[in-house]
């Protein structure tokens, strides 16, 4: 089954929903994830965005934070 439909049939427990859309989300690898959000929900942009911004955020605290580059690239 797809994810669309793993998450149509999926079973409602007293947990919740957030419980109980992980429980069908885990069935999926991550590839199947992004390729449902891309194709199915036609959010592409949304997630490029998400990723840049944390790629922007793991750049950002690796120069702040790492003493081997910090200097260098704040080298006038």
């Amino acid at each position: 089954m797809s994810i669309k439909e793993e998450l149509k049939s999926r079973v409602h427990t007293y947990h919740g929903v957030g419980a109980d859309v992980i429980m069908v989300l885990d069935k999926f690898s991550t590839q199947d994830l992004v390729d449902y959000y891309i194709n199915d929900l036609k959010l592409e942009g949304h997630l490029r965005t998400f990723l840049e911004d944390r790629i922007i955020g793991d750049e950002i605290n690796k120069a702040k934070y790492s003493e081997s580059n910090y200097y260098d690239e704040f080298e006038m």
